[in-house]
């Protein structure tokens, strides 16, 4: 607390959640950051679907954009886990792994110097296309939509920023064999809202008299979109 009153804060903390009782959630939320998860390759205890549902729970109560969510080096330790495991990492793309961040505080959880070019080159392509958007997203009120992740649901989040009446949202499509869904958005029944596909598709459409469930497609298994909203008046 000095520090924060003598640095006119300046200097702020990373609270270290990872394991047994700690502050983070309960209190000092005024000094920083959540490090959230500590999950290796190493000991197979890493499975992208179960920081996605960490970050889904916590959102409703804790401000998202102060979490931090881990995307690792998705081709290490591939024999730790099982070839018809169809949750392993080796099943997500590494776009996937860092979308799962994207509303939130992206942490890197790995050696760069580690990365085969190929990897190094995608990771570094979807960070700097998240880059264009980041700001705008931190902006709004995050919340998470959809159903709780498992592995084998629809789910996502939105960003939303009532004074501009903007926002985001990302939609999941985890391992399931429907290739559409249906996300409630109730505070924005009744309005005109246009949706702009600005990640992983380009699709624009604006609807009139919203009726509060938006229909998303999303052709390919763990995969993902990202749609920027804005309310238009009718």
């Amino acid at each position: 607390d000095g520090l924060r009153r003598k640095t006119n804060g300046d200097i702020s903390f990373n609270l270290d959640t990872t394991a047994d009782p700690r502050a983070g959630y309960f209190m000092f939320h005024e000094y920083g950051n959540i490090f959230l998860e500590n999950r290796y390759t190493d000991f197979a205890n890493y499975y992208p679907w179960r920081t996605l549902k960490n970050l889904w729970d916590l959102s409703a109560f804790v401000p998202a954009q102060r979490l931090q969510i881990e995307f690792l080096n998705i081709e290490r330790n591939k024999d730790r886990y099982g070839e018809d495991d169809m949750l392993a990492p080796r099943y997500y793309s590494p776009e996937y792994v860092f979308a799962i961040t994207m509303f939130a505080s992206p942490l890197c959880w790995f050696e760069p110097s580690s990365l085969d070019e190929k990897l190094a080159s995608r990771y570094a392509d979807i960070i700097g296309h998240y880059k264009k958007y980041q700001k705008e997203i931190h902006r709004g009120f995050i919340y998470p939509i959809g159903d709780r992740p498992s592995g084998y649901s629809w789910t996502g989040f939105i960003s939303y920023n009532h004074e501009s009446e903007s926002g985001y949202l990302i939609a999941f499509r985890e391992y399931n064999d429907n290739d559409s869904h249906y996300f409630e958005l109730p505070f924005l029944k009744g309005a005109e809202i246009k949706l702009d596909c600005v990640m992983n598709g380009s699709e624009s459409h604006t609807i009139g008299n919203f009726d509060g469930k938006l229909a998303v497609n999303i052709e390919q298994k763990n995969s993902f979109k990202l749609y920027k909203i804005t309310k238009r008046e009718r």
